[in-house]
């Protein structure tokens, strides 16, 4: 027999309802509370695109299934691994991760598959307890508090099945239960609708900001000129020293990939840093210099350098020639819409999209007179800053209303949602 977990600091819960082990809530545990199998059974390289599908990690959110990037095993492999088989209205916890102990349905669209170690499949008993109600109340914040008490690692937190298995559940009278998920479902169906609302401001922000930049560029007068890259400033690719020198990297001089370009427009801070022997067979850019990614799935992503730096050979960098272009409007102009389409129109069409630095140095620019360049720019500042605040205030708006979520679920559970309390 396993030795009991020790769960302390219960909430109190309202007369009638009790703090039971999820173990109490099913038939048999030893066969309706698995976690997956041992990794030498379930090889990543046993993975079909056709089959009984696996649910992992990335598959499990709270109270939502995730279908995506689904793999699957063929039937003959489900089958030898049929305990750790997972079927349609199953509850499917994650038992390793940062936040671990999300739960889920298995939803009719996946069907039948397995499951992998790192999750927990729980088949509870339908006279004890609805589904959905357990569900909801593994994902209570008085739940998920007790389950990471017992956690275990720093890297990557992880609990053992004994610990799911004894983890207390807020359990209401078996006739109130489906009360209690309505009043939840109901809360959810209005915060949902919030959020859907949230994020169609989002989708009107983001054909906003297309359009500032599609306007910006087509204003064009008689004093507009276009020219390459090339003759708007000094085109370079970058480089990636051996990482075999250690000396190599440890500096002060940022070291650009794609990846640090997703902070947004202006780049300043990098993963890894370059010392200067680091940069003695490589080029240092300039402050105001213009990154584009040239290869992969990002191509055409770019960033405007804010300090000195230098980049790996993923990046094409323009540093624009001082009185011919402004950096800035070089910038707004590879962003937009125009900008993006000719990079992405030029790039050689293999597995990897590509684009050289020799084609990348013919594309063309618009030069306007540089006191217009300017203009123009501040005028897009002015605009695209407007539009930054109110997709940070969105941004807070949608995290709050996760934040409501568990406030929903930690009333729901106390007892205390919209009269559900007995007492």
């Amino acid at each position: 027999m396993k030795a009991p977990v020790e769960f302390d600091d219960l909430d109190e819960l309202p007369p009638g309802w009790a703090w039971k082990p999820l173990q109490d809530l099913s038939d048999d545990p030893s066969q309706d509370i698995v976690d997956g199998p041992f990794g030498s059974n379930l090889k990543a390289s046993e993975y079909v695109d056709e089959g009984a599908p696996i649910a992992r990690l990335q598959n499990i959110s709270r109270n939502q299934f995730l279908d995506k990037s689904i793999r699957c095993v063929t039937h003959e492999k489900a089958q030898e691994l049929a305990r750790h088989g997972f079927s349609v209205g199953d509850i499917l916890l994650t038992k390793l991760g940062d936040p671990l102990g999300k739960a889920c349905i298995v939803p009719a669209a996946i069907g039948s598959g397995v499951i992998v170690a790192d999750l927990v499949r729980i088949r509870p008993s339908a006279g004890l307890v609805d589904t959905r109600y357990l569900t909801y109340a593994i994902n209570s914040p008085a739940v998920i508090r007790n389950l990471e008490r017992h956690t275990k690692g720093t890297t990557r937190p992880r609990v053992n099945l004994n610990v799911v298995r004894q983890l207390p559940i807020p359990v209401a009278p078996r006739e109130h239960q489906g009360e209690v998920v309505a009043e939840i479902e109901k809360q959810f169906s209005r915060l949902d609708e919030a959020v859907a609302n949230l994020q169609r401001v989002k989708a009107n922000l983001r054909r906003y900001r297309s359009s500032v930049l599609v306007e910006a560029f087509t204003h064009k007068s008689k004093r507009w000129e276009w020219a390459p890259y090339d003759e708007v400033g000094e085109v370079t690719t970058g480089f990636t020293p051996p990482t075999d020198e250690a000396s190599n990297f440890g500096g002060d001089l940022p070291f650009f990939k794609p990846t640090d370009l997703d902070a947004g427009d202006n780049v300043r801070t990098a993963r890894e840093y370059l010392s200067e022997r680091g940069i003695s067979k490589g080029r240092r850019l300039r402050a105001g210099s213009v990154l584009v990614t040239c290869i992969g799935a990002t191509i055409g992503k770019t960033g405007l350098a804010v300090v000195d730096c230098a980049t790996n050979q993923q990046i094409n960098a323009v540093s624009p020639h001082e009185g011919i272009a402004d950096s800035r409007f070089v910038y707004w102009w590879t962003v937009s819409p125009s900008g993006q389409r000719q990079i992405l129109e030029n790039a050689s069409a293999t597995t990897l999209p590509i684009i050289n630095k020799s084609k990348f140095s013919a594309l063309l620019v618009p030069l306007p007179p540089l006191a217009e360049q300017r203009s123009i720019v501040a005028e897009v500042d002015r605009r695209l800053s407007i539009v930054r605040g109110v997709e940070a205030e969105v941004d807070t708006n949608l995290k709050r209303t996760q934040a409501l979520r568990q406030a929903v679920l930690a009333r729901a559970f106390s007892g205390s949602l919209n009269g559900l309390d007995r007492t």
